[in-house]
């Protein structure tokens, strides 16, 4: 079930947040996203508008909107991805704004099909400054 982030979220949204990102983003070394797990916990979750996909109590996914519109954050727990839970977290919040942004790797292809199935559209590029990676700048805007 879908429902909003809570405080007592934030330990487990940060792991799946660690595993989704080490697994998918396999040409960033590894380092990078466990230096970043503290800010994730503590300052990031906390200031986004967060949405959990919650199954009796385990939370399996999550979206992180910022600035309003701004994807900033959809991981699904690997072991549950391809069972419907990132289609339904971008369609709670494609039902909610007129436009979503994000960013996303150019390495990263199983993401970039899954947000172009769900209507985004690539609208220019950019180097990562962190990572020194090349990322997507993605939008949808509703019809």
């Amino acid at each position: 079930m879908l429902r909003k982030y809570k405080s007592e979220d934030a330990e487990a949204l940060t792991k799946l947040w660690l595993r989704c990102s080490v697994d998918s983003h396999n040409f960033v070394n590894d380092n990078h996203w466990k230096n970043l797990a503290e800010d994730v916990r503590n300052v990031y979750l906390p200031s986004s508008k967060t949405y959990v996909w919650d199954n009796n109590g385990k939370q399996l996914g999550f979206v992180s909107l910022q600035n309003g519109s701004h994807i900033g954050a959809l991981f699904v727990d690997k072991k549950h991805q391809g069972q419907g839970i990132g289609s339904m977290l971008i369609n709670s919040l494609r039902r909610k704004h007129k436009t979503l942004d994000l960013k996303v790797y150019r390495k990263n292809t199983e993401a970039m099909r899954f947000y172009m199935q769900h209507g985004f559209k690539v609208c220019g590029t950019q180097i990562d400054e962190t990572t020194g990676e090349e990322e997507f700048l993605m939008k949808w805007t509703a019809e």
